[in-house]
């Protein structure tokens, strides 16, 4: 009996000590595409690259890959045609979360406003943020910006400045 207890006690002991160590759970899978990280991390964009195609060749449309490859083409010395096409299909996965739609989505207006410059594409994906998240602070922010933008455009009555 007295076994049983201190194992039980054992027991609880590792679980109160992994949640305070891991409080969100377990780490995300990120070991397994390491390889072309190091590889963008050490300058090799053509390198990495064609690493993170094998690795979507191999595992397919995996959510934690795709937001990777996302950061890695967004970064100096990417591609940043290739990091809006990437979060776009994150977006379109059947197992995305909502986390994963905003993520995407507050990257691609990132990439719409720095890299692409694409002002019609920004107040697209801020359309976008307000209806898919209208009771957030990202939601009610996005529609924000849009009304500032449209005043900025017409004029605050409406007319064209």
């Amino acid at each position: 009996a007295g076994f049983v207890v201190v194992r039980g006690v054992q027991w609880i002991s590792v679980r109160v000590v992994e949640s305070i160590m891991m409080p969100g759970g377990a780490a995300r899978d990120t070991g397994s595409f390491s390889q072309a990280q190091a590889l963008a991390a050490a300058g090799r964009h053509e390198d990495a690259a064609a690493a993170f195609e094998e690795l979507r060749a191999q595992r397919g449309e995996d959510r934690a890959l795709l937001r990777a490859e996302a950061e890695f083409h967004s970064a100096a010395g990417g591609d940043a045609q290739r990091a809006a096409a990437v979060l776009q299909q994150l977006r379109r996965l059947p197992t995305a979360t909502a986390s994963d739609e905003l993520y995407a989505t507050h990257r691609l207006i990132d990439l719409y406003l720095g890299a692409l410059r694409d002002n019609g594409r920004v107040l697209v994906e801020l359309r976008r943020m307000a209806d898919r998240f209208p009771d957030t602070i990202d939601g009610q922010g996005a529609l924000a910006e849009l009304r500032r933008r449209r005043e900025e455009l017409h004029g605050p009555n409406g007319d064209t400045a």
